[in-house]
């Protein structure tokens, strides 16, 4: 593949479908024979192709199926002649064969090279790039005729030198010799010419010295020299004399070759330009399209007579002597004026017009203002009759003009349908201002037609969806207030406006709309929409702006009415919810419940979207498209991240998550640990299932010793609101858990039992529990010993509940009877034990500071309550 330097149509690099390497020639002169040219699209028996040139006396076509371009070696001829095998005019290149296309547009290098292209080529590459990249080419274009403007006033007359001059005698410029090449060869042959005027005189100077009579013979010889001598010397000297005259001649026809060339290139992208479609185009790509129609208008204001107007050079191709003989440089200049929008410098469109009315013989130079003063609405107003001999003369008169605006109309290009739309409204409001009693019957039939016309122009304009087009029509109707605007016309401005979140002025015409429509239901403004078309229109429109500029419960019943109307099978409504799916939070956010609840669709986009207004109920619903939509497991960070924020859905599915066989892994470690440890997300854990958790992952590399200590720290210093639910987990863990626990954990949980105020006699099998643990830690060590004795001296005092508890429970007290100890402060709790805790409440030292390995301060979840003296002492 060639860079754009090296791009040469003689010699592309191609990769064939069998990946072998070839060079064809895709010139004209190369494809003319088989009766097609380089990138034409045609049908084959097998689907859609594009020519690509000719490699070894064969045709070389790229089928859209292959990867690579391939051939018929039965194919000599036109390749038309074959059955299968038709012209197309799809023009969609595949991707991979546009690899192989300049992969960067240049005007100079095209051209230099233009005699290599065939028109069709021609245009199909300017097509493409100008759908590709419209900046890139109005940038080409803006270099181009900024060279052209370097040209002298000499160089221009060259145009109009040439009129007998036959377009098919020309050569290409390379066949001309440079005027470098003309000099060199004037001083060589003048070099020559001094050679033999030195021998003519030499042999002169012999003739003298010789006498004839002597030598009559050798002096016969030597005369018939001279006289040869002397006829070369006459026949270089007239050639000496004519160089020059042949240098400056060879460089006028290279200046001729030159403006051909220009010619060409200009008449084809004039062509690409008529043909533009502005369907799918980004803003920017319209915005640079129309940036390219003003430089053409400029260009064609200033020169465009020389190329389109009484120019007698002859287009060497069949399309621009079309071109040249349908519009002249006027028509065509007012043409690209109309492309251009409103966006032509004032000035500029001012001269333009001005030059129009010269061509009608208006009266315009009563006006008395200079070109960036005048305005066409205005003048349509002061001078109605000029403006109805303009406008008779361009739009209405059967000619080039009116054709080719008749069929780029056709094609709805909305820059021209919204120009053309203005005219004709400004040419019914002018002949109304012509009305009188002599008008001919009719006449406001006629005006209304026009009116009716120029608004379906605009409406037609507005419904390409184009920003550009709604903010020239806006303009228009704020500063013209003559220019009508139908119900239709506010109901799209309304519509265009809330696309690009210009609510103010979508809410505007939202207004204008329904006041139109309910003072006149029946006209719309537009055949097309019946009254009750018309209403369900603004009826969706005004629930569309309710939810874009309105929050809170007023957003909500919009978005429910959306939702309603999407049920009920009505299409535009469907339409409407889904675009709002993926642009409004709180619709997005609806769309997931909707389809919680059965209906509706769910995707990655309409969940990143709700999740800037609940992070929570886009984790919930993005772990749920994984599982039902992608098919992957189920993902605990994103379940538990809507745990946090209590949303009810994500619990339960936590819950089934931790009771189901799901096995963890290594790679769940960080969120476990992040569970364990923030009592915000295991207190919505049911008891059992978070003892299957710990079970699952203790002793792996899931869970560690530090992440279990962070957990009973959270489990022991939290503050839940329901002290039943906490009592349940503090339980559990006791019984189920126990052997965890050490000496000052135990003591840590016995505190945290005593907050809930419930009696451990609550579960049945907790009273034996505890007894069993803390005959388990006097067993351990002597130091766990004295530890569990002194803190149930103080514990019982404070808390004798708890001893009469163990007491009596005839399992726990069995087993407490296996410490003397410990069966003996139970034996001492008595009726007055409230005396005796009033006795030491105060007690601030004891053997128990400092030993608990549980801290507060860990916990991440709920604010932990102000222990107890006694508890501080296990701290």
């Amino acid at each position: 593949m060639q860079s754009k330097s090296e791009y040469n149509l003689s010699s592309l690099s191609f990769k064939t479908k069998s990946k072998r390497d070839i060079i064809v020639d895709a010139t004209d002169e190369a494809t003319k024979r088989f009766g097609t040219h380089f990138l034409e699209r045609i049908y084959t028996p097998k689907g859609l192709a594009t020519v690509i040139g000719v490699y070894k006396d064969n045709l070389w076509v790229w089928l859209d199926i292959d990867p690579g371009p391939s051939y018929w070696d039965n194919i000599t001829s036109s390749i038309f002649d074959y059955p299968g095998f038709t012209k197309s005019d799809d023009v969609n290149f595949p991707d991979e064969l546009k690899k192989y296309l300049p992969p960067k547009l240049d005007f100079f290098n095209l051209l230099a090279n233009i005699d290599n292209y065939s028109s069709d080529t021609l245009g199909l590459l300017l097509r493409e790039e100008l759908n590709k990249s419209p900046r890139l080419m109005a940038q080409q274009l803006a270099l181009l005729f900024q060279e052209f403007e370097k040209l002298s006033a000499a160089d221009i007359e060259i145009l109009a030198e040439e009129e007998a001059l036959d377009e098919k005698g020309f050569k290409a410029a390379t066949d001309y010799p440079s005027i470098t090449a003309f000099d060199k060869l004037s001083k060589d042959f003048n070099v020559i010419l001094e050679g033999f005027q030195s021998q003519l005189a030499l042999l002169t100077q012999q003739m003298k010295n010789l006498d004839e009579e002597k030598a009559p013979q050798l002096y016969g010889f030597l005369a018939g020299k001279k006289l040869q001598l002397e006829q070369i010397c006459k026949e270089s000297q007239q050639i000496a004399q004519k160089l020059p005259i042949i240098s400056t001649e060879s460089a006028h026809y290279k200046d001729i070759n030159r403006f051909l060339r220009f010619n060409r290139l200009l008449a084809a992208i004039l062509d690409v330009f008529y043909d533009y479609s502005m369907d799918s185009k980004t803003p920017d790509q319209i915005d640079a399209y129309v940036d390219g129609s003003i430089q053409l208008a400029q260009f064609l204001y200033a020169h465009g007579q020389q190329f389109l107007e009484d120019n007698p050079i002859k287009a060497n191709d069949k399309n621009k002597q079309e071109l040249s003989e349908s519009l002249n440089a006027l028509e065509t200049t007012l043409l690209f004026l109309l492309l251009s929008g409103s966006r032509l410098p004032a000035a500029q469109a001012g001269a333009i017009y001005f030059r129009l009315l010269d061509e009608i013989n208006s009266s315009k130079g009563k006006l008395e203002i200079p070109p960036s003063s005048f305005n066409l609405a205005h003048f349509s107003q002061q001078n109605p009759q000029d403006f109805i001999r303009l406008y008779q003369r361009f739009f209405l008169t059967a000619g080039p003009f009116k054709q080719k605006i008749d069929e780029l109309l056709n094609k709805a290009n909305p820059i021209l349908l919204t120009e053309v739309g203005k005219l004709a409204v400004y040419y019914a409001r002018a002949k109304e201002r012509m009305v009188n009693s002599h008008s001919r019957p009719g006449e406001g039939l006629e005006i209304k037609y026009y009116l009716q016309m120029g608004v379906s122009y605009l409406l037609r304009a507005l419904r390409s969806g184009h920003p550009l087009i709604t903010c020239e029509i806006d303009a228009i109707l704020s500063t013209d207030s003559e220019m009508p605007c139908s119900t239709a016309m506010a109901t799209e401005l309304a519509r265009s406006f809330s696309e690009t979140n210009q609510l103010k002025k979508a809410r505007s015409y939202l207004r204008l709309a329904l006041k139109s429509h309910q003072s006149n239901p029946k006209d719309t403004g537009d055949d097309k929409t019946s009254a009750e078309q018309m209403t369900h229109r603004l009826e969706l429109l005004e629930i569309k702006l309710d939810i874009l500029e309105k929050t809170g419960d007023e957003q909500q019943y919009a978005i429910n009415t959306l939702i309603k109307r999407a049920k009920q099978q009505d299409k535009e409504a469907e339409i409407l919810y889904c675009q709002l799916q993926l642009t409004v939070p709180a619709v997005a956010l609806a769309a997931i419940f909707q389809w919680k609840a059965g209906t509706g669709i769910l995707s990655l986009g309409i969940i990143k979207l709700a999740e800037k207004i609940d992070p929570a109920v886009a984790a919930w619903s993005l772990n749920q498209y994984n599982i039902r939509i992608l098919d992957k497991k189920p993902d605990l960070g994103l379940v538990s991240q809507a745990v946090l924020a209590n949303f009810e859905p994500a619990i339960i599915e936590l819950n089934d998550l931790l009771n189901s066989s799901h096995v963890f892994t290594s790679s769940d470690k960080d969120i476990i640990s992040s569970v364990l440890s923030t009592a915000d997300i295991w207190q919505h854990i049911d008891p059992p299932n978070l003892v299957k958790l710990i079970l699952k992952t203790r002793g792996s590399d899931i869970l560690l010793e530090d992440d279990l200590n962070k957990f009973m720290c959270s489990m022991a210093h939290a503050a839940l609101p329901d002290s039943q639910k906490h009592f349940k987990f503090l339980a559990i863990i006791l019984k189920d858990l126990r052997n965890l626990l050490d000496t000052p954990g135990l003591i840590t949980f016995l505190y945290a039992i005593k907050r809930t105020q419930i009696s451990i006699k609550t579960d049945i099998e907790l009273p034996a529990a505890i007894a069993a643990h803390l005959i388990q830690r006097c067993l351990h060590s002597d130091n766990d010993k004295a530890l569990i004795h002194s803190f149930m001296d103080q514990f019982l005092t404070v808390y004798p509940a708890f001893g009469l508890d163990l007491r009596e429970d005839a399992k726990a007290l069995e087993i407490i009877q296996q410490s003397d100890q410990l069966t003996l402060l139970l034996n001492q709790i008595s009726c007055d034990s409230e005396k005796k805790m009033e006795q030491i409440t105060g007690t601030s030292q004891s053997a128990l500071v400092s030993l608990s390995l549980f801290n507060p301060a860990n916990d991440t979840g709920s604010t932990a309550p102000i222990p107890s003296p006694m508890e501080m002492h296990s701290m």
